[in-house]
């Protein structure tokens, strides 16, 4: 990890243990500074966002996440309609949405784009090929690719709003 980077947030929802630690491990070897932070499913996620449910009450930080990393299997609320959430509300649907899954089922990567997936990983099987995906993701979400200016949400307070052709761009040493 490179500590003279910014951090970077990246939200995750995965049900499974050993696949999020594995994803953990190899952003914490990668040279990405970041704050991973774990949902068991999709609901747990939206109501950390938008401060409701059980977050209800916490201040929202200043600064969205730069990706979510969405496991398309969960239980409670699944990737599928985490995402659908996720596009049509208003103040998160610019948020990249990385959907990492296990399936390798060829309609489950049309529905996922269908529904405003920004990309679609599957799962590598080795941690090794983990941490290459993870190489991969931080090469282009975040040397390549400018990613949205955060927007207000409820709870952090009011904030001038850039414009939507703003962008914000993370870089490393």
């Amino acid at each position: 990890m490179n500590h003279g980077a910014p951090t970077v947030n990246i939200l995750m929802a995965e049900d499974d243990d050993a696949e999020f630690e594995l994803v953990r491990r190899a952003f914490a070897s990668s040279r990405l500074s970041c704050r991973l932070t774990r949902f068991a499913n999709g609901k747990d996620l939206l109501d950390f966002l938008l401060a409701r449910g059980g977050h209800a009450g916490r201040v929202i930080d200043k600064n969205l996440p730069c990706i979510v990393l969405l496991d398309m299997d969960m239980p409670v609320l699944d990737g599928r309609d985490t995402l659908k959430a996720l596009k049509s509300h208003p103040l998160l649907r610019r948020l990249p949405v990385i959907m990492l899954t296990g399936s390798a089922a060829d309609e489950d990567v049309v529905n996922a784009y269908d529904l405003g997936a920004n990309s679609f990983v599957r799962k590598p099987l080795t941690y090794g090929d983990f941490v290459e995906a993870v190489n991969a993701l931080e090469l282009f979400w975040f040397d390549v690719a400018v990613l949205p200016v955060p927007l207000d949400l409820p709870g952090r307070g009011a904030q001038a709003q850039a414009p939507a052709s703003a962008g914000r761009k993370h870089s490393r040493s």
